[in-house]
C-alpha cells in the first residue's frame, strides 16, 4: 500500500466478541490501525451462527473452522484456507496475539513470502499449559512457542520484566517492550467514595491461575479481623464459578459476595466506577489489562506480587499495593487500610487515573507502526534482518511506550 500505509493481518484466536484480554487488545488496535488508514484483517475463530467473512469497524474478519477446549474457542485452519486468505490479502505484515495451531499454520503457510512477521507475547508458556491435559506437554509447549518467536522479526512483551524469561526459554528473535493499550474514552479521575459498604472488584475469567480462593479467603479476614463493612463484586464467568460461590459459602461470605457473571466490555465502565478498590488476585499475569482500565477509571490497585508486572503497575504506598504473594494477612491489612481512610483511597486512586495516560491506545499503536517501519520483511522462514539495536532501543519518537 502506498504512502506509508499497509495491509496488516492479525492472527487470533478470539476477535469479536472477546473473551479475553488478548481479544480485546486486538480489538482496539485492529480499528484503531484501521482508522488509520491502513488496510487491516483478522484470522480467527467462528463459533455457531457466526459469518465466515464480515467487515467490522472497518476490519474484514475471516472466520475459521473452530473447536471448543476447555472454555476456549481454537481455532484449527486448513492450509489452504490461510492460502487463500493471504493471497487475496496480501499482507505485507502478519501480527501474531495467540499461540496455536492457527498461529503456527499461518507463519509455515506465509513460508518465504516477503512478509514482517510481528508477534505479542500475551501469554506465557504457564498460561497455555493450564489445563491438566496439557501440563504433561509443557516441555513441548515451551519448545514451540520459541520455536514460533525465533521466526518472527519482531516479538513484543507487554510487560518489561518478561524480556528476560522470554529470553530464558530460547528466544533469539529482538525483543521490544510495549504497554497494551487502554482506551476507555471520557473515564472519569477518581470521585468522592458513595456511602455504603467498602466496595472491592475483581474483574476476569474464573480459573485456576486468578487465584480467586486467595481473594475470598483475603475479603473473609477483612470482614471478619479488620471491622470493615465490605462487599466484593466478582464479574466474569469460567469454569469454576460453581466451586467459587461454595467456597464462599463455606467462609460464611456469601451475603457479601456477588458472582456478576460474564460482562461485556462496553458495560464494565459502571462496575469500575462503583468501586472503591480493584484486587488482582492472579498467580500468574503478563500484564493485567483489567488492572489498568480500573487505574484509568481513578481506582487504587492491589495486585498479587506474583505477577510479573506488578512492580510496573504499581507503585507501591501510591497508586496502590504489591501485596505479598499469596499472603491472605497483607491483603487483608492492605484492604483494611484503604477502606479506613477515604482521603488516601482518593489519593491512591487520582495517581492511578495519572499513570493511566501511558497506556493511551494512540500511543500504544503508533509504538506498534514504529515497529512495523522498523523491521524488514523476511525472505526465509527464519528471523528477519534488522539489526537488533533498531528493535531493542527506545523509539524517541513515541515518548512514554518504549522506556
Amino acid at each position: 500500500m502506498n504512502n506509508g500505509k499497509r495491509s496488516i493481518c492479525l492472527v487470533t484466536d478470539d476477535f469479536v466478541p472477546a473473551c479475553t484480554g488478548v481479544g480485546f487488545h486486538a480489538q482496539q488496535i485492529g480499528q484503531e490501525l484501521a482508522r488509520r488508514g491502513h488496510r487491516v484483517s483478522v484470522i480467527t475463530t467462528r463459533r455457531r451462527g457466526e459469518p465466515e467473512i464480515e467487515t467490522w469497524n472497518g476490519v474484514t474478519v475471516y472466520r475459521t473452522f473452530t473447536i471448543r477446549q476447555y472454555g476456549f474457542d481454537l481455532a484449527l485452519a486448513g492450509r489452504r484456507t490461510i492460502r487463500g486468505i493471504l493471497n487475496r490479502e496480501m499482507p505485507d505484515v502478519i501480527h501474531y496475539h495467540w499461540m496455536g495451531l492457527l498461529a503456527l499454520r499461518t507463519r509455515s503457510v506465509a513460508g518465504a513470502r516477503r512478509i514482517r512477521h510481528v508477534l505479542t507475547y500475551h501469554m506465557t508458556v504457564d498460561h497455555i499449559a493450564q489445563p491438566w491435559f496439557s501440563k504433561p506437554f509443557r516441555g513441548l509447549i515451551g519448545w514451540l512457542y520459541a520455536r514460533l518467536c525465533n521466526r518472527m522479526d519482531a516479538v513484543l512483551a507487554p510487560s518489561a520484566n518478561m524480556i528476560e524469561s522470554i529470553r530464558e526459554l530460547g528466544v533469539r528473535t529482538p525483543v521490544q517492550y510495549l504497554t497494551n493499550p487502554v482506551n476507555f474514552v471520557g473515564a472519569p479521575p477518581a470521585a468522592e467514595r458513595s456511602p455504603g459498604r467498602f466496595k472491592l472488584l475483581y474483574v476476569g475469567q474464573l480459573n485456576p491461575l486468578k487465584n480467586l480462593p486467595f481473594l475470598l479467603q483475603g475479603f473473609r479476614r477483612l470482614l471478619t479481623t479488620g471491622g470493615v463493612d465490605a462487599e466484593l463484586c466478582i464479574a466474569g464467568d469460567g469454569n469454576l464459578r460453581g466451586n467459587l460461590e461454595h467456597a464462599a459459602r463455606d467462609l460464611g461470605i456469601s451475603d457479601r459476595v456477588t458472582f456478576a457473571g460474564f460482562v461485556k466490555h462496553e458495560d464494565l465502565p459502571g462496575f469500575y466506577a462503583a468501586a472503591d478498590v480493584f484486587v488482582l488476585p492472579s498467580k500468574i499475569e503478563t500484564q493485567g489489562m483489567v488492572a489498568m482500565e480500573a487505574m484509568r477509571f481513578g481506582k487504587p490497585v492491589l495486585v498479587n506480587g506474583s505477577v510479573v508486572s506488578a512492580r510496573e503497575l504499581v507503585d507501591h504506598g501510591r497508586n496502590g499495593y504489591v501485596v505479598e504473594t499469596d499472603s491472605i494477612d497483607d491483603l487483608a491489612t492492605k484492604m483494611a487500610t484503604l477502606a479506613r481512610d477515604p482521603e488516601l483511597c482518593l489519593a491512591m486512586g487520582r495517581e492511578s487515573f495519572i499513570k493511566s495516560a501511558d497506556y493511551s491506545l494512540d500511543g500504544v499503536v503508533s509504538g506498534i507502526e514504529a515497529v512495523y517501519a522498523r523491521i524488514r520483511p523476511s525472505r526465509h522462514g527464519t528471523a528477519g534482518e534488522a539489526p537488533e539495536a533498531a528493535i531493542r532501543q527506545p523509539a524517541t519518537a513515541v515518548p512514554g511506550i518504549w522506556n
